[in-house]
């Protein structure tokens, strides 16, 4: 191919592509569809430990609606100005409808067989959803974090990460918001460890 050949088609190619490039700031961003959002009820389970606690603080400063925390015998206590139960059933039964919507267990090193039964349970019923074990959990960027991911690398955008692996779920997401050219679009970030 001729040196004018290879110009010609170079400039064809570029041309096109700057024909076909979008933009997408004139639109509204619409909601994304996760789990969560500003609305949900949250229960801590194991608010009164050091983790459960520090975790807790985090998500009310984030702007999580917090409504209590499970610590067996400690239940009709306050911490963090939450009540405490002694089980997730009171919990429930004072804060919450029948059934939870969505579990979220953080929880890592739980014994298989102790998981397939949590699974047997799970499929004799339609309502509740696990995500999880050994996930750092779901957040909504600006509205609602369960679990134990940095908020500060999240924003509220139209994009949504999914992935199986803690660490490289905040890789993805910190490499999304390096890139400049997604400053403006914003993530939403779902760690699933496994979905039941």
């Amino acid at each position: 191919m001729g040196r004018q050949a290879l110009t010609k088609l170079i400039t064809t190619v570029a041309s096109r592509r700057a024909h076909s490039i979008r933009y997408f700031t004139a639109a509204p961003t619409p909601p994304l569809a996760v789990f969560v959002d500003k609305t949900n009820r949250v229960i801590c389970q194991g608010i009164t430990g050091k983790n459960g606690a520090f975790h807790t603080e985090q998500a009310i400063e984030y702007g999580t609606k917090m409504v209590g925390g499970v610590t067996p015998k400690k239940g009709g206590t306050e911490h963090l100005g939450l009540p405490v139960f002694n089980t997730v059933a009171e919990a429930k039964a004072e804060t919450m409808e029948a059934e939870l919507d969505l579990v979220v267990c953080i929880t890592d090193g739980i014994p298989q067989h102790d998981m397939v039964k949590v699974e047997a349970a799970l499929n004799q019923q339609s309502k509740t959803r696990l995500l999880g074990p050994n996930c750092p959990g779901i957040i909504k960027p600006g509205e609602c974090k369960i679990g134990i991911m940095p908020d500060y690398i999240h924003k509220p955008g139209r994009i949504g990460i999914v992935s199986r692996s803690g660490t490289l779920t905040y890789e993805a997401v910190h490499s999304y918001w390096r890139d400049w050219r997604n400053c403006r679009r914003g993530c939403c970030c779902i760690n699933q460890g496994k979905w039941y």
